[in-house]
């Protein structure tokens, strides 16, 4: 019977239908030793050593050996500090440690020439046979082996005033060598990038953390907050760089985000025809970008992916801070967290403030700040995004990745604000009840960032979660 003749698919002969199916294993083995050694209770010394070997690398890459060392003083325990009665000063330690890790987390048989099974359609004189085909699409690296990471951390811990203020400090240096990433291949060869160890990335950083706690009578109190940032900018990568919306590349920061400049929107068609154009069919309201450069190092008049698109700044957040505040006063508590990112260059995306046909939407901060030949000049000249349409003036408005989408991401997210009553143990204990606690608490109640209405700043490297609230009124009961 021909194949034609079977208008709905589970008619069909099953003699053409297909299955798929896949098995895979690894293996590890490991060795780890730690030597601990006090002195004195001041001088704090921590040896590790690790011995790992995995299944994915061939025997003859497969292992590798990551050591740990550590050192603590213990300051305010020495007789001389001691001696010098400094009563604000309760703990003081100084901390020093060197660390290797290792990452093999690439799939299972990088450094073998694996072949994919699969099935084709053969066409003979009277029918259509099914055949099996084999092909290796992967290409093999076999001297593959561990990607290393190597930290360097100074760091220092206090407590002082009766141990009311607490504070620790710390520095590091993080450097990952042999880097596991996809290696660009010619296409000609016929095979998928394959994993390699051809990249470098060194990483700097800080965190601090500061905390206090007293009471005053039946007031209690206590607050704590922290901070920390850091920079990874890549090192030697054996010529190899990725140019997408992200940028992989020698001295640049990890993952920058890479496009076009733009200037703005295009007001008018005077505009439109003395400007550079990534499409021909551009018309007011549009974006506009900028003529960086050329073939021969000067703007051509010709956007051009290869010579007009440049690094837009850093995709990764900065500033990450939270902290938590606890308020006490007889049987009531108030506790409060919050979280937040300081600076982060986040992109819009165009599900936040664009929806086509499809959708059936149209987003309120859209219908407030999108140009149209229906508003004033005045109107226009104030406009945030690209005037709607449907046409493929939506590739030159959306696809493209430009830092016309990209805006401070920094945001504070109160995370939970709980309070509670515990009813006193004379009352509860009528009822046969050791302790009653009454309380009611919100989660994610409110954030402040730039964020269109309804979106999740938390989500700034994954736009696509709405931010949910939660409020809860509760009882705890222990008989």
């Amino acid at each position: 019977m021909e194949l034609s003749s079977y208008p709905y698919l589970n008619r069909g002969n099953k003699n053409f239908l297909s299955s798929t199916g896949n098995a895979s294993e690894n293996a590890y083995r490991s060795y780890f030793g730690r030597i601990t050694y006090d002195i004195l209770g001041r001088y704090l010394f921590q040896v590790n050593a690790r011995y790992d070997m995995s299944s994915r690398f061939n025997s003859a890459y497969r292992g590798g050996f990551f050591p740990s060392a550590s050192f603590g003083w213990i300051v305010t325990e020495e007789p001389w500090v001691k001696a010098m009665n400094l009563r604000a000063l309760d703990f003081m330690k100084l901390r020093v440690s060197y660390g290797t890790l290792g990452n093999e987390k690439i799939g299972n048989y990088p450094w073998q020439s694996i072949m994919d099974l699969g099935s084709v359609p053969m066409y003979t004189a009277t029918e259509i046979i099914s055949m099996m085909t084999a092909a290796q699409t992967a290409y093999a690296i076999r001297d593959i082996t561990w990607e290393t990471t190597k930290t360097w951390n100074v760091g220092v811990d206090l407590s002082m005033f009766r141990n009311r203020l607490s504070v620790t400090a710390d520095v590091f240096q993080k450097n990952t060598y042999n880097m596991l990433l996809s290696r660009k291949i010619p296409d000609v060869l016929g095979y998928s990038d394959p994993q390699d160890n051809i990249g470098d990335m060194y990483t700097r950083g800080w965190e601090f953390q500061i905390g206090w706690n007293d009471r005053i009578g039946d007031f209690s109190y206590a607050a704590s907050f922290n901070i920390s940032d850091y920079k990874s900018v890549m090192g030697n990568l054996g010529g190899y760089q990725s140019l997408g919306s992200k940028i992989i590349k020698e001295g640049v920061e990890y993952n920058a985000w890479y496009g076009y400049h733009s200037p703005g929107l295009f007001m008018s068609q005077e505009e439109i025809d003395n400007a550079a154009l990534l499409y021909t069919n551009v018309k007011p309201g549009d974006v506009r970008y900028t003529d960086l450069s050329g073939p021969d190092g000067e703007p051509d008049g010709i956007i051009n992916a290869e010579y007009d698109r440049e690094i837009l700044g850093s995709s990764a957040p900065h500033y990450q801070y939270g902290g938590n505040i606890n308020l006490g006063w007889k049987n009531w508590n108030l506790s409060m967290a919050f979280q937040g990112i300081g600076y982060v260059l986040a992109k819009l995306d165009q599900a936040m403030v664009y929806r086509d046909g499809d959708a059936y939407t149209f987003p309120v901060e859209y219908d407030k700040w999108y140009y149209s030949e229906l508003k004033t000049p005045e109107q226009n000249a104030q406009a945030k995004y690209p005037r709607a349409t449907l046409t493929n003036s939506a590739k030159n408005n959306y696809e493209q990745m430009t830092d016309f989408w990209l805006f401070n991401g920094a945001y504070f997210r109160m995370k939970n604000i709980t309070l509670s009553y515990t009813v006193p143990s004379r009352l509860t204990k009528k009822i046969n009840v050791q302790r009653l606690r009454l309380y009611t608490a919100a989660t994610d109640p409110f954030s402040i960032s730039k964020f269109p209405q309804g979106w999740d700043p938390e989500a700034y490297s994954n736009l696509s979660a709405y931010i949910v609230k939660t409020f809860t009124v509760g009882a705890q009961i222990t008989f």
